[in-house]
């Protein structure tokens, strides 16, 4: 067993050791092929006080992947829908969501680019008075969400933490370990619908807080906390929270108002990834969350943010190239 900064013979040659290997067994010259169940999620939300008032999501079934590892490479690509949309319950949504997620031994990069046409109101029964279709949501397929950002995590004990062994399946954590995380975020982002984002049925709202369309801007900076738990010797848990301070500037267009309203503002972003499951030397069974918050600001007494993830039913097998 090698530590870190000690050397290992490798065809004939010394090459340092970057980890603990007491700690974290890696598998980086190996191979590894992946199949997985995936539900992607993408919210609007409008909070007027204490209450919810909207929450638009999309219609986007589970759809089966796979994807490979090898090295720093790592691609992931959803290639089928098992099961039929129900398009009259929930509407269409047409999307473009490509994600790219980068998990070095002290780093992890998230670059994401989305375009989504079509939402509908998950709470129309309780929003809109008098709603009488139980059997289908209040639908909106003229609201459209562009959204471009990334996010890179700075891993603080890359000798015994590895953040490879529950996202990328190309490392093992032999032991429980923790590592303080900093991290630095940005993001454009802005939605637009042909009329008023609020249901015109809800009548108590004023003309001013007809929002139509939103911009926003984010850069901001901040640190958490990575802890993996193992137990009976392959099985795990893992959760990453990092809480950023954001420094933001905001666009709001009004129903019948052309004129922008352009503020600035400082807000709390909060951002976590989580996995559990089984982890052994040639095989990975596991749960991989990924979640995203975009705060979009304050309009008279309403509060807008817009969130994403994606939730993974991953199973991957590793080959050994010497073999």
């Amino acid at each position: 067993m090698f530590l870190f900064g000690q050397k290992k013979e490798k065809n004939g040659k010394e090459q340092e050791v970057k980890f603990d290997t007491s700690f974290i067994k890696s598998f980086h010259h190996d191979i590894t092929l992946k199949c997985y169940g995936n539900f992607k999620s993408n919210n609007i939300t409008e909070t007027d006080g204490k209450n919810k008032t909207l929450d638009y999501t999309i219609n986007n079934p589970f759809k089966i992947g796979f994807g490979v590892s090898y090295k720093w490479f790592n691609l992931l690509a959803t290639v089928i829908t098992p099961f039929p949309v129900n398009e009259y319950k929930k509407g269409k949504t047409n999307h473009f969501d490509l994600r790219v997620n980068m998990y070095g031994r002290s780093t992890v990069t998230d670059i994401w680019f989305q375009f989504y046409n079509g939402y509908y109101l998950a709470n129309s029964n309780v929003t809109i008075p008098n709603w009488n279709n139980p059997n289908a949501y209040y639908r909106r397929p003229d609201i459209k969400v562009a959204s471009l950002g990334g996010v890179m995590y700075f891993n603080r004990n890359k000798k015994e933490f590895s953040y490879k062994a529950s996202f990328s399946q190309t490392d093992r954590q032999l032991k429980s370990a923790g590592a303080p995380i900093l991290g630095v975020n940005w993001s454009a982002f802005g939605v637009r619908g042909d009329s008023a984002l609020l249901p015109s049925a809800l009548s108590k709202f004023t003309p001013e807080q007809r929002v139509q369309s939103i911009t926003a801007i984010t850069l901001g900076a901040g640190g958490g906390y990575a802890y993996t738990y193992v137990f009976k010797k392959h099985w795990f848990a893992s959760l990453s929270a990092t809480l950023f301070l954001v420094a933001q500037t905001y666009q709001y267009v009004l129903q019948g108002n052309p004129a922008p309203r352009v503020q600035p503002g400082l807000n709390i972003n909060f951002l976590s990834r989580g996995a559990f499951g089984y982890n052994n030397d040639r095989n990975y069974y596991g749960v991989i969350f990924i979640a995203d918050n975009i705060p979009l600001g304050r309009r008279l007494g309403s509060t807008f943010d817009y969130s994403f993830g994606t939730l993974n039913l991953m199973y991957a097998r590793r080959f050994s190239l010497n073999k």
